[in-house]
């Protein structure tokens, strides 16, 4: 049998203690872990509707520019940096359009996969390619996946953003979804 040390036994106790202390802000999922991550979900008027909508700026948001457009409405578009890198003037387009940005990341990994400072880096990064391609700044910020970690939840606060997430979800990414279960799932 092959002996352990005191000091390799703290370790092996440490690393998933300190783990869960890196995941903690993943509970800004939930309505109790918002009291100690607290992250914008609703909006404070009683008659209006945030749409928000992740991972471009592509074409396949065009069907939605244009069913916003029809009925005067705006949204709030989290970019990622690669995006905005491949295509600036879609992010132009969609400031000229009266909508507004926030920051998904740079590239759409999901940071409790990541170390700390390639967290870092990766928000870092998106938001000098997002306001060198808009000339505007950045003050919103939702993580890829709604999931945060200590990591974006401190460069967040670095980076004055406001932290967001949503109310409801309307799972659009699944290949099950249907305009239907869509709209079931955003209605509950």
């Amino acid at each position: 049998m092959q002996h352990v040390s005191v000091a390799e036994r703290a370790l092996l106790l440490a690393l998933p203690l300190a783990w869960l202390g890196y995941a903690a802000p993943v509970s800004a999922l939930t309505a109790p872990g918002r009291r100690l991550f607290p992250a914008l979900t609703r909006l404070a008027s009683t008659n209006a509707v945030a749409l928000t909508f992740d991972d471009g700026p592509d074409r396949a948001q065009d069907a939605f520019l244009l069913a916003l457009e029809r009925v005067a409405a705006t949204a709030t578009f989290f970019v990622t940096g690669e995006q905005v890198a491949r295509a600036p003037g879609r992010a132009r387009e969609l400031l000229a359009a009266g909508h507004e940005l926030g920051v998904h990341g740079y590239r759409h990994r999901i940071h409790v996969r990541l170390p700390p400072w390639q967290v870092t880096d990766d928000l870092r990064r998106a938001r000098a390619t997002i306001e060198a391609a808009t000339g505007q700044p950045t003050r919103l910020f939702r993580p890829p996946y709604g999931v945060f970690t200590l990591a974006s939840w401190r460069e967040a606060e670095r980076q004055g953003w406001q932290r967001v997430l949503w109310s409801r979800w309307g799972w659009d990414w699944s290949a099950r979804a249907t305009a239907d279960s869509i709209a079931a799932w955003i209605g509950e």
